[in-house]
């Protein structure tokens, strides 16, 4: 066949493969890299609550993080609040809480929510939590962590 080895076809077939993933994930790793980066963690972190939202959440968070991050301060601000967020409905531990708070204070992000940030998160993790808890959920951390 073509005289080509079975090898050389198949590593040809995995690097396409490949190239092609990384081709359509580049809009979630630009995400997880403005997010991780702007609170200093890695941004596999970012990837795991990105590979958590479903497939039409993660691509909407992706693509506005990644097109609108240079021109729209916010929109890195909301995604570090949708991961703190998405990071306290994980472990709400009040130990692990008071770590995720003092990583947005060091990185110059405020960790106090307001409803405006439960509507942007509840939106992109409502395949994770109840959208109709957001309320309850804010009164919950405004009680138990401010």
């Amino acid at each position: 066949m073509l005289g080509i080895p079975w090898y050389i076809l198949v590593l040809a077939v995995v690097l396409a493969g490949y190239l092609i993933f990384k081709k359509v994930n580049r809009h979630h790793y630009k995400a997880a890299h403005a997010v991780g980066s702007a609170i200093n963690v890695k941004p596999q972190f970012v990837e795991d609550m990105i590979a958590n939202m479903g497939p039409e959440k993660a691509s909407l968070f992706s693509k506005q993080i990644s097109a609108w991050k240079d021109k729209d301060p916010n929109v890195v601000n909301h995604g570090v609040k949708t991961f703190f967020i998405y990071q306290i409905i994980k472990n709400d531990h009040p130990d692990n809480v008071k770590w995720w708070q003092n990583r947005l204070d060091e990185s110059g992000y405020s960790y106090v929510l307001n409803s405006g940030d439960m509507d942007v998160a509840f939106m992109f993790l409502s395949n994770i939590v109840n959208t109709d808890r957001k309320e309850e959920f804010l009164e919950a951390y405004n009680r138990d962590y401010m």
